[in-house]
């Protein structure tokens, strides 16, 4: 028995064949938004966070169709994000100018090309004055083959709910797809 116990701790010691592995990191895992089987089908596909979520709409503006509002918490507070899909032309800037007119004293507008995981997108940046505060805004358009799909940052008033609407924001631009 002794035989036994010290070759088997010989044979622990040297691994004998068994490679240990170090713990992986839990990593996030996501959810997709944009296919048909998804809770907002939009002409675009994007990667969410656990705890984010989308929730279709159907609303027309004078912009564009909103498509999908994402939820970045359990409330529009806790930060949010909208998708609308403009048709009628597939020039990212033309897409973005009338939906940052929709807020009187929209001012600071940069634009600026990005690329995205579908290829070439504009950026848009702005801030609106309410006499009282600025709030930020950031919207992203992404051309696919009917029109452009644009992703807009709601509320940049509350600095913790654009913060968490900017890291959606991100997460979308870099997994950001067409359909």
């Amino acid at each position: 028995m002794k035989r036994f116990m010290l070759l088997m701790t010989v044979l622990l010691a040297a691994g004998c064949g068994s490679e240990v592995e170090a713990p992986s990191r839990p990593q996030p895992t996501a959810n997709g938004l944009g296919p048909a089987t998804s809770a907002c089908p939009m002409p675009i596909t994007f990667q969410l966070l656990d705890g984010w979520r989308g929730v279709r709409q159907t609303l027309k503006t004078r912009q564009g169709d909103v498509l999908c509002q994402v939820l970045v918490g359990p409330t529009m507070d806790s930060g949010s994000m909208r998708i609308y899909r403009v048709a009628g032309t597939t020039d990212p800037r033309a897409a973005l100018e009338p939906l940052s007119e929709m807020l009187p004293g929209a001012e600071n507008k940069t634009y600026q090309p990005v690329s995205v995981g579908s290829g070439a997108a504009t950026e848009l940046n702005y801030v609106v004055n309410w006499g009282d505060r600025l709030t930020k805004f950031r919207m992203l358009a992404v051309p696919y083959a009917d029109g452009v799909a644009v992703l807009h940052i709601m509320g940049g008033s509350d600095p913790a709910a654009f913060d968490a609407s900017t890291k959606a924001f991100e997460q979308a631009k870099s997994t950001l797809t067409l359909t």
